[in-house]
């Protein structure tokens, strides 16, 4: 085509740091995840923001995925695209000091889950977790009863 290719979608949106680290050394400039979220202007290029739909969504998992704001978090664990060795302890905190409960999901396993004194959210309930690339999805309500969503991912290999 006579181009150069500068934006990359990881398939299936699973990546890790290393993969990361490759497509930059490979030229790209600007690569999609499938990490929830409204991408700014201020955001990683590394790390676009997108949603898969898939076939056995509902209408209402339709709708709540158009309508859902992002949930504002800081993540300590693991790491965004982080490859890692042994089962995760998930652990986060929101910046909206209001959002006392969530649900986390990975895979099938969901549990809802509180926040704890410190205002962290500390969740461990991964054991038979396979390998793979896993997605976290952290939904909750604000106070208004909207749903807010946000997601990131890592790499657990034994």
């Amino acid at each position: 085509m006579g181009r150069k290719v500068e934006l990359l979608a990881y398939p299936y949106g699973w990546f890790n740091q290393t993969v990361e680290t490759l497509a930059v050394q490979a030229g790209y400039r600007g690569i999609f995840t499938v990490n929830w979220g409204v991408n700014s202007v201020t955001d990683n290029p590394l790390r676009f923001k997108r949603r898969v739909m898939e076939n056995t969504m509902s209408l209402e998992d339709l709708n709540q995925i158009l309508t859902a704001k992002p949930l504002p978090i800081e993540i300590i664990q693991p790491e965004d695209a982080a490859r890692i060795g042994q089962v995760p302890v998930i652990k986060f905190r929101t910046t909206d000091p209001w959002i006392d409960r969530v649900e986390v999901k990975v895979r099938s396993v969901t549990e809802q889950i509180t926040k704890e004194q410190d205002g962290f959210f500390t969740w461990s309930g991964l054991e038979s977790l396979p390998p793979g690339y896993h997605m976290i999805v952290i939904k909750g309500v604000d106070h208004e009863n909207q749903p807010l969503i946000n997601s990131w991912g890592f790499d657990y290999q034994r």
